[in-house]
């Protein structure tokens, strides 16, 4: 069955690649027409924040009593990334990539899905923050759009109801499970007649909601372990602004401030809401939208755009790849 996952990532994987060859074309022709320094910089600033996304998984699993190395984390967070690329289903199969590897090594499943859920909604907090002052920036421009207030309010919804889910898992693992209970069926009945039989598995969200339970039992033990997280999480997205500001000195753009977290926290706003895997298409398209209105011309901003995207989406996929197929080569449990 692991090698047949396997095959199936691997031709995922081919196909993903070539019908998106041409973007990849014109990134190569970028990459070579930047500053090496500046574009080895930045590549470095990636890693790093691959590196703070699995600390911050880490501490999360420790406020948990999981044991897990960093190493390790850093590979299944980068093949989380490449599963949920190839086979987009918004974050489920990356999350997946967690839950059974946990098993396979003898941790919690149910801990590890509440670390994931934890660590997703101080990522959303973190993100927030951000675009906050990435908002202020474009209200005082006069650069505020409707798509842009609209997937807002999408992203805060988002945030909203996962800390609601978490808070009220914390606090009443009963009242939660009568709330996804009721949900799923009231989905299914407004489904019924469509599909001909359940959508939703209502014994799944009694499932869900015992293991969210136990994992949450271990946070009630040690509340005052949740900060370092989140920590993580904002220092994450500043290594994210870091390499955005890198990317403009690579192709000698000069950037202010105000515009540099304008453009970083809406091309990480439509990575999260858009409907495409990691936001192609949208990210790319809102980005360049916005430096053009700053002033760029169209080529400055859709060079830039297309080398931020090389180095925090595209040379991170490939990573993955590797990362997926290590993740999933056997190997002793710790």
């Amino acid at each position: 069955m692991r090698n047949f996952l396997l095959a199936v990532a691997f031709v995922l994987g081919i196909y993903f690649v070539i019908s998106n060859f041409s973007e990849l074309k014109e990134i190569q022709r970028v990459l070579a027409r930047a500053d090496l320094g500046f574009l080895a910089l930045a590549l470095l600033l990636q890693v790093a924040q691959f590196l703070a996304v699995a600390r911050g998984f880490q501490t999360v699993y420790q406020a948990l009593g999981v044991d897990e190395k960093l190493g390790r984390l850093f590979l299944l967070w980068a093949s989380a990334l490449f599963v949920n690329s190839i086979a987009p289903s918004a974050g489920v199969g990356g999350m997946a990539m967690f839950i059974r590897d946990a098993r396979r090594r003898g941790h919690s499943s149910a801990k590890v899905m509440v670390a994931g859920t934890l660590f997703l909604f101080y990522d959303y907090l973190a993100v927030l923050f951000f675009l906050a002052l990435g908002i202020l920036v474009l209200i005082r421009r006069g650069k505020l759009g409707m798509a842009e207030i609209t997937a807002t309010i999408i992203l805060a919804l988002l945030a909203t109801g996962l800390g609601a889910l978490v808070w009220l898992g914390l606090r009443s693992a009963a009242s939660l499970e009568r709330l996804l209970v009721r949900l799923a069926h009231g989905v299914n009945r407004l489904l019924m007649p469509i599909l001909r039989r359940p959508y939703l598995s209502e014994q799944r969200a009694h499932d869900f909601v015992h293991d969210l339970g136990e994992g949450a039992q271990a946070l009630r033990v040690s509340p005052n372990r949740l900060l370092p997280p989140a920590i993580y999480a904002t220092a994450s997205m500043a290594l994210l602004v870091g390499i955005w500001l890198v990317v403009f000195l690579a192709f000698g753009e000069a950037v202010s401030p105000g515009t540099l977290i304008s453009v970083f926290s809406i091309s990480y706003l439509f990575l999260i809401v858009s409907p495409t895997p990691s936001g192609i298409g949208f990210v790319e398209g809102a980005a360049t939208l916005l430096l053009r209105s700053f002033g760029f011309s169209l080529e400055s901003a859709a060079i830039l755009v297309l080398a931020y995207r090389a180095i925090t989406y595209w040379i991170p996929l490939a990573v993955g790849g590797v990362a997926f197929r290590v993740v999933n080569h056997p190997s002793p449990s710790p």
